[in-house]
């Protein structure tokens, strides 16, 4: 579990968590106190994160089972956090860490201590079983403490789509749906691809066509180059039309002459 050394965190978490798993002795001030400023707060023997493990196991009647990958018997988790500043305090977040081993639903507590509020998470296996042992679950807010609920355009999941409204969510053993950007990323650049080569192949098409009818354009005139030369060999009707032509013509020409006026000297 998450070790938070801040103890106002441990102080919130104790308040949460407490109660649920001992009401008769959180009404009593003398146990209550002892527990939170001794166990907790000054000896250190008690965490956020036990305590939560508690608490789940108390309130959902959960065997616990605190093994390699999971908490409780049925396989699940508990995940305790708290919103963070880094990178120069430009990035406000709160990590779930140390999830690469583990095969089953997570039950999430963040703290964010601006507004003094508390967050939970019913996270499925199904959302989070990508993540390498190198990297966390990293639940984003903004600066001012809310919720930072819009996904970034390098988002796989948006952890808020597993929100709960209160701890009694996290009891819940239903996976919440989600969606997966990443998939919806890769998806719309193979439609992308797929449109660019249907529109190459349309393109090469179009241009082969045009190619076949030029050159079935350039094949009939050799033809019909090729017939007519050869025609003109043993056929006389080119020469007879030749002929005739000229023969009209010269008609014409011997017409016009008769028909020019005649001098008065002849």
């Amino acid at each position: 579990m998450a070790k938070d050394k801040d103890p106002i965190l441990d102080e919130k978490f104790f308040e949460l968590l407490f109660p649920i798993i001992y009401p008769t002795h959180y009404n009593d001030p003398v146990i209550r106190c002892f527990c939170k400023n001794h166990l907790m707060l000054g000896d250190r023997l008690l965490s956020s994160g036990k305590l939560l493990e508690a608490a789940i196991s108390k309130a959902k009647n959960l065997e616990r089972h605190d093994t390699m990958g999971k908490d409780f018997v049925d396989g699940s988790d508990a995940k305790s956090s708290s919103a963070r500043w880094s990178s120069n305090n430009t990035k406000y977040s709160a990590n779930i860490s140390d999830v690469a081993n583990k095969k089953g639903l997570l039950r999430c507590v963040v703290y964010e201590r601006q507004l003094d509020k508390f967050y939970y998470f019913l996270i499925p296996y199904s959302a989070y079983n990508h993540i390498t042992k190198s990297s966390n679950i990293e639940i984003n807010f903004n600066l001012d403490g809310t919720p930072k609920k819009n996904p970034g355009k390098n988002t796989i999941v948006n952890w808020w789509d597993f929100e709960v409204i209160d701890f009694n969510g996290i009891l819940n053993d239903n996976e919440l749906p989600y969606t997966n950007y990443r998939n919806i990323r890769k998806k719309k650049k193979e439609e992308e691809l797929s449109k660019k080569l249907a529109k190459a192949e349309a393109q090469q098409k179009k241009k082969a066509e045009r190619e076949a009818r030029i050159s079935l354009r350039k094949l009939k005139k050799s033809l019909l180059g090729l017939d007519f030369f050869e025609q003109s060999k043993t056929d006389p009707t080119p020469q007879t039309s030749s002929l005739y032509i000229g023969e009209s013509v010269q008609s014409e020409i011997l017409n016009s002459e008769e028909t020019q006026p005649t001098s008065l000297c002849d």
